[in-house]
């Protein structure tokens, strides 16, 4: 049996985020509801409704952006030599990734207004990426060494670079396609 490396996975992370999505969630209904009697009571002056409109997609749109995170975050990996063995708590199921089926794995910093975290890209042949976040393991700091000691190819660092608000740039992405497979 090949041994494994299982960062440790912090609980707390999706813990909180499903609080925060269950409150966000009932704020959007609350505008939405307000929204609906601005829109039937004709007293109301347009730009009224206009704000309750736009706080209504601000609180729906950071509700979405907590809520992806919530869904695709709250998975662990573990590491051989061999494979990557994906977990997601979620859905109860694991998944076994071949080293054949790896491109390798960047680095890479992302700025959250609390500051800014580690992150760690896993790209795969099919064009999918995992994404490791600091704050989501305990010993994130272990994660990078035991890959390249794993022998998986470093791709190198990558700035941070926003594409949507839910969504950024991937520097090696073209990498990852099927085109460029060696």
């Amino acid at each position: 049996m090949t041994q494994e490396f299982k960062p440790k996975f912090n609980f707390l992370i999706p813990i909180f985020r499903l609080i925060y999505c269950v409150f966000l969630s009932g704020i959007t209904v609350i505008f939405a509801y307000h929204l609906v009697l601005s829109i039937m009571d004709t007293e109301r002056a347009p730009i009224e409704i206009g704000a309750i409109l736009l706080g209504l997609l601000l609180f729906y749109s950071y509700s979405y952006v907590i809520t992806k995170s919530f869904f695709l975050q709250t998975k662990k990996i573990a590491v051989t030599k061999d494979f990557l063995k994906e977990i997601n708590y979620l859905r109860n199921t694991t998944r076994l990734i071949t080293k054949e089926d790896i491109i390798g794995f960047s680095t890479s910093v992302i700025p959250y207004k609390i500051g800014r975290f580690s992150q760690i890209i896993v790209y795969l042949k099919d064009n999918e990426k995992i994404e490791l976040i600091q704050f989501c393991y305990f010993n994130f700091k272990e994660i990078e060494p035991v890959l390249l000691n794993c022998g998986y190819k470093y791709l190198g660092f990558e700035i941070y670079r926003w594409k949507w608000f839910d969504s950024r740039h991937y520097k090696y992405e073209t990498a990852a396609s099927p085109n460029n497979q060696n």
